[in-house]
């Protein structure tokens, strides 16, 4: 498989092997939406740990502090911090795989996207007791849309 950007958990603490495989990920090519950690998780030898976690943090965000907004290059890769998967997803030219507008309610409308051979199947699950219309747009194209309402 392949993905645009590794997005990891917004938590400054890390496990020191997690935040080893990411420095490795991002030496060869990955891009990598992380938050800057502070420090290791786990019991065993902390400060030891989370003086190699600092020093790793450096390496792949720099001196800038938590929070602030950073892209640097790392071997083939970059880090990034300070940003949202969809800001940094934006930056790269990827629009959003479902978004809708509708008549003036906030409720979210979670979906699943599968992909077949021949369709692209949305399944969209409105949550309200009521009825609603919205105007949706779907990361897909030349195709025509299906639309099913089950029983």
């Amino acid at each position: 498989m392949n993905y645009r950007v590794l997005v990891l958990h917004p938590s400054t603490k890390v496990s020191l092997p997690v935040l080893r495989k990411v420095k490795d990920l991002v030496a060869r090519g990955a891009t990598v939406l992380m938050p800057r950690p502070d420090s290791a998780s786990g019991m065993a030898e902390c400060q030891k740990h989370d003086q190699e976690a600092n020093s790793i943090a450096a390496e792949l965000l720099g001196d800038a502090p938590s929070g602030q907004s950073v892209e640097r290059p790392f071997g083939k890769g970059r880090a990034l911090s300070g940003k949202t998967a969809r800001e940094v997803l934006l930056e790269k030219g990827v629009t959003p795989d479902f978004s809708f507008t509708d008549d003036g309610s906030s409720a979210p409308v979670p979906y699943i996207h599968r992909k077949t051979s021949d369709a692209d199947i949305y399944f969209l699950a409105s949550r309200l007791d009521q009825p609603r219309t919205i105007q949706t747009t779907f990361r897909v194209s030349g195709r025509a849309p299906e639309l099913w309402n089950p029983p």
